[in-house]
């Protein structure tokens, strides 16, 4: 998770007369980086996925499960063969790429005791072989896991543990009280975050820099005989107090968030042009993918009215305060007197300058958000216009202008001016004068890491690495499987194949991106939403592609003079489009935007049509193949997406009370069921249909040596 490094990391008011440093610095490091690899280009295809996993520990007597807390103990286990191959290059003078080039599993820390992040030991290349690989890798990565477990223990691919946070019960083993001095939760021990110093300070900073703590609402579940969420008693102090409704589930820390599970996929581009691209274009797929791929109905014990972990994650990290949020005027800054003194290892700070506590803007977003800009360049022409940057972008005008002056085109400098609006939240007291901005990127990582999106523009790790400028996709929930984790990873990549190859334009004004997001969320979304997409999918529409007719406009999107303007029913957002682009996109079903219709082509068959132009072998098209049906028949509503099937699970179990309760009972028999799913005992037919068979899952032979390129 984000930016990891070794050293003390300083708490927020011992942060304070240095954040404008690493600002400062992070803009350098970022214009060394830039200039010293803008020209940079052929780098070929290197992609890979990151999975979350979560540990659990089972009482089959007592038929309870918990969270278990040896994440940290395990991860030092798994990342023994890693460190000991650095080790090994490091004393016979060889390069550490080579030691680790026969390393299949990398493993990291994430935010809370019970998570272990894995990804593949390298990044798979352009063969169109490696998309046999994926799966098989997240089989190897699992069963990596299970070999260090204890009997009682056990993991699963799920997003959400079901009772986290919930009053009724001890959720962790070993149980831990809540109310600790980092995250000072009612609900979450700080015993459950992991004992990297990066996290229990983002998790404090986060709450000392906003004034109070994290205030995460999410409606419940109305069913037969639900009562009133027991959101516990308030503590007795100022930053305790929120307004929270009797039908809503509260949370108060970061755990709520970032202890939560997903599935992330990182392509290195051709060069810097095509990274911005694909940053535009995967971020209009985010809240389709989003939607798809939905995994979180049940907070703090109870079920919700929300299918996904977004806007949870959203809220647990949102440091604004009030006036950031526009709630209350802006208060005067507060300025450090000259006696303040502040040290690191190297670098004391005695500060007579001004140092403001928080910004002066009004943020229309949390740090964890969907993006606020689309930042393609201008050449070559990737079908942009400039309505579709809809959005009021805020941004540090004196960063804009500074970057432009270094000779930053517009929409880029806007970006990074727009990252930069925000504090670092975790400065570490040996990485800050002691960085060499001409060759790191350690600032940058600071504010760059923390502005956590649906899409992350990534520039290589320094002016001379050997990785070039990526795009990160964000935003997929984590499912059960390896299949449907595979099925997702292969997907993803073939889509941006497809778009670079075919040209395909899927931009859409962000203001309907982001009301695509808030639809997404809702329950049972793929079945009951109409999401906003284009019409026509090539930059020179329509000659290109037969295929790609016009929908036609909604009922209720109605012309005047010199806008279009659409209300959603169950949304309080009104958006204004430009006429120049508003006959461009139109509602249409999840359903539709995957599989195509009468009169739209279709993301699945676009990408077919890409797997047809290149020169794939038969294992390899059968393994793509059936990754696509999985898709098509979510899409469609023929199989469940994660979070209905859970929800049916619940629902339908025996101790369920239509109460919207997941008791003690019922979350050991999901997690149960989840881990049989997750190993290959279970198949259940309404979540994969025919495609898996018990014990076996996808009979995948391992790929030959490389030959075509994707």
């Amino acid at each position: 998770m984000g930016f990891l490094t070794e050293g003390d990391t300083l708490a927020w008011h011992e942060s304070l007369p240095f954040l404008q440093y690493v600002k400062e610095h992070g803009i350098l490091q970022f214009l060394n980086t830039l200039h010293a690899t803008q020209q940079r280009t052929g780098d070929c295809l290197k992609w890979g996925d990151e999975i979350e996993y979560m540990l659990l520990r089972f009482n089959d007597d007592t038929r309870t499960v918990r969270l278990g807390l040896r994440g940290a103990d395990i991860l030092d286990e798994l990342m023994h063969e890693e460190l000991a191959a650095i080790s090994e290059a490091v004393k016979s003078n060889t390069s550490s790429t080579d030691a680790l080039s026969l390393i299949k599993t990398l493993w990291r820390p994430e935010y809370a005791r019970f998570m272990i992040e894995g990804t593949p030991g390298q990044p798979y290349g352009d063969c169109v072989t490696e998309f046999r690989k994926v799966e098989l890798n997240m089989r190897l990565r699992r069963e990596r896991v299970q070999s260090l477990l204890h009997p009682d223990e056990r993991i699963v691919s799920f997003s959400n543990f079901p009772l986290l946070g919930t009053l009724r019960t001890p959720f962790t083993e070993p149980p831990n009280a809540p109310n600790g001095p980092v995250a000072q939760s009612r609900f979450t021990p700080d015993e459950l975050i992991f004992p990297h110093r990066r996290f229990a300070t983002l998790t404090q900073n986060i709450r000392e820099r906003k004034g109070k703590k994290v205030a995460i609402k999410v409606p419940v579940y109305h069913d037969t005989h639900t009562q009133p969420v027991d959101n516990g008693q308030p503590l007795d102090n100022e930053k305790e107090r929120v307004d929270v409704a009797s039908d809503e589930i509260y949370m108060d820390s970061m755990a709520f968030g970032m202890g939560m599970h997903c599935l992330q996929c990182t392509f290195q581009c051709v060069d810097i042009n095509e990274s911005r691209m694909l940053y535009d274009q995967l971020a209009v797929m985010a809240p389709i993918m989003l939607a798809l791929t939905a995994a979180t109905p049940i907070f703090r014990g109870y079920l919700s009215d929300t299918d996904v972990r977004w806007f949870v994650l959203c809220a647990s990290v949102d440091d604004r305060t009030d006036a950031e949020q526009g709630l209350a005027p802006h208060p005067t800054p507060t300025i450090t007197p000259t006696t303040t003194t502040a040290t690191t290892t190297t670098y004391t700070s005695t500060t007579t300058t001004p140092i403001t506590t928080h910004t002066k803007y009004v943020i229309n977003k949390s740090r964890y958000s969907s993006i606020d800009a689309y930042i393609a360049p201008s050449a070559p022409d990737y079908g942009f216009k400039d309505a579709y940057n809809d959005i009021a972008l805020v941004y540090d005008h004196d960063i804009c202008a500074q970057l432009e002056s270094a000779g930053v085109d517009i929409r880029l400098a806007r970006h990074v001016a727009h990252l930069f609006i925000r504090d670092p939240l975790v400065i570490y007291n040996n990485k800050i004068e002691e960085v060499d901005d001409a060759k790191q990127m350690d600032h940058w990582e600071n504010i760059q890491s923390t502005n956590w999106r649906t899409v992350r523009f990534k520039p290589p790790p320094s002016t001379s690495s050997g990785i070039g400028w990526r795009t990160e996709f964000r935003p997929m929930e984590i499912q059960m499987t390896d299949f449907e984790n595979a099925a997702l990873a292969v997907f993803m990549i073939l889509l941006t194949r497809a778009i670079r190859s075919f040209g395909v334009n899927l931009y859409l004004p962000l203001s309907y991106v982001d009301l695509n997001m808030q639809r997404a969320a809702r329950r049972d979304a793929v079945n009951t939403q109409q999401f906003f997409f284009r019409r026509h999918l090539s930059v020179h529409h329509p000659t290109r592609d037969s295929a790609e007719s016009v929908v036609g406009l909604p009922p209720h999107l109605t012309f005047n003079n010199n806008t279009t303007t659409t209300t959603d029913n169950n949304n309080s957002n009104t958006n204004s489009t430009p006429e120049s682009v508003a006959d461009e996109f139109g509602e249409m079903s999840l359903g539709d935007i995957m599989n195509g219709s009468a009169t739209f082509k279709g993301l699945i068959p676009l990408v077919e049509e890409y797997v047809q132009s290149i020169n794939i072998d038969v294992e390899t098209g059968i393994v793509v193949a059936r990754y696509l049906t999985l898709l098509r028949k979510r899409a469609s509503g023929e199989l469940l997406t994660n979070a209905s099937w859970i929800r049916e699970f619940v629902t339908k179990h025996p101790a369920y009370k239509q109460d919207s309760v997941v008791s003690d009972e019922i979350a050991y028999d999901l997690m149960k069921t989840a881990v049989d799913i997750g190993e290959g005992r279970v198949v259940p037919a309404a979540l994969l249909g025919d495609l898996c068979t018990p014990g076996v899952w996808t009979d995948i032979a391992p790929p030959p040596p490389c030959g075509s390129v994707a």
